[in-house]
């Protein structure tokens, strides 16, 4: 039986969203050059940059990361999805069809899409870009990047599968450039490679 090849997907990821849609929803009380962080029961969802060299770690409980940054400021962890709108809309200016697993988290296919920009790497560049430009018109007054910065990142990863493209992004966040996979099986299984079975099956 003949193995059936994944579909070549994209993914746009930014790690703490709750995080950037609270400094573009209120930038007077939430700030890109403070220490921020999401509790969720208590606990440490996710934090920006700055929180983490501070020590602050998702899964901590609250006491624990106060003691660890003090002045950490605490960011409502129902943030406005609507806030993600601005993007969704810049990238739909250039891909119609948009899969929003979550604010924060978008995947399409990119067979059109790299064709008509001149291929995947090309692809990367202008995803990152437009995503930039609908968080600029969220808030015209915030320097994006800084905004991006205490979120942890904008991502854009490129690959065969949902499961690939979607670990290609969260690396490209933490890398800040884009990560592209080149086609086929075994470029795939090579960077699947290093990741536990527990990642890969959470994804």
């Amino acid at each position: 039986m003949a193995t059936v090849q994944p579909p070549r997907c994209a993914v746009l990821h930014t790690p703490a969203w709750p995080i950037t849609a609270a400094i573009l929803h209120e930038p007077e009380t939430f700030g890109p050059t403070q220490p921020l962080a999401v509790f969720h029961a208590q606990r440490v969802l996710s934090c920006s940059p700055l929180a983490w060299r501070e020590g602050v770690r998702p899964g901590q409980r609250r006491r624990q990361a106060q003691g660890a940054c003090p002045h950490l400021v605490i960011v409502p962890f129902n943030a406005d999805a609507r806030m993600y709108e601005p993007l969704v809309q810049s990238i739909g200016a250039l891909v119609p069809l948009i899969d929003v697993e979550n604010p924060g988290s978008l995947l399409l296919a990119t067979r059109g899409p790299s064709r008509y920009v001149g291929g995947d790497n090309a692809l990367a560049v202008r995803l990152l870009t437009l995503a930039s430009e609908g968080l600029s018109h969220a808030n015209q007054g915030l320097n994006v990047d800084e905004v991006m910065t205490a979120g942890g990142g904008l991502g854009v990863g490129i690959a065969d599968g949902r499961v690939a493209a979607t670990l290609a992004a969260r690396s490209s966040s933490r890398r800040g450039e884009p990560v592209v996979i080149q086609p086929g099986m075994q470029a795939t299984a090579d960077f699947l490679a290093p990741y536990a079975v527990k990642v890969l099956t959470a994804v």
